[in-house]
């Protein structure tokens, strides 16, 4: 069982559970991962003028401004991971001039989150209980490696880069499946 509390285990706001206020909750831990290279990206909160939005804190812009195309990344709420994703683009462009904030939009994965559809928006809102009480929500991530394979392209040898990233978040959502009895509480589907 995910939750040591009542049997009101979960209230629901748009399509993801939101645990109850108090976290009493036996997932895994950020600080377990940490070995297998995960790094600090930032801290979530909503934005000062839409709540609808993400905001962006203490982000370490060498890691989200990075050029790299393979991340597996954990969305975690007061230590505990909430939400295994990956993505073959950067984590966030930066948008030109002194902004800090990256761009929205689909050229990045933080970028979708601050005000994309769909399962992002459904995220967000599950996150707002969260920020509004006070927990502390952060994004964590891991370098995947990409590789080069040889292969045959219209009967010619091409060089073409391999990447694990989905692999790798498939195995850390098995892995957490098989610790917890259930997947992270913001992955809704397998895949």
């Amino acid at each position: 069982m995910l939750i040591n509390s009542s049997t009101n285990l979960f209230q629901t706001t748009a399509v993801l559970p939101v645990l109850p206020r108090k976290l009493n909750f036996y997932g895994l831990r950020m600080n377990d991962f940490i070995r297998d290279g995960f790094e600090f990206v930032c801290n979530i909160n909503n934005s000062k003028s839409n709540e609808d939005k993400w905001y962006y804190e203490n982000i370490v812009q060498s890691i989200m401004y990075c050029n790299h195309r393979s991340w597996v990344y954990f969305i975690v709420v007061d230590g505990y991971i909430f939400k295994i994703g990956e993505t073959s683009q950067p984590l966030g462009v930066r948008k030109s001039g002194f902004q800090i904030q990256p761009n929205t939009g689909s050229k990045s994965r933080l970028g979708r989150y601050i005000d994309g559809d769909g399962t992002d928006e459904a995220i967000r809102e599950s996150s707002v209980p969260y920020i509004t009480d006070g927990y502390r929500i952060e994004i964590w991530a891991k370098k995947c490696e990409i590789s080069k394979a040889k292969t045959l392209i219209f009967g010619e040898e091409t060089e073409i880069q391999q990447s694990t990233q989905k692999d790798q978040e498939m195995a850390y959502i098995n892995k957490f499946e098989d610790s917890v009895g259930i997947r992270p509480i913001w992955n809704k589907y397998r895949k």
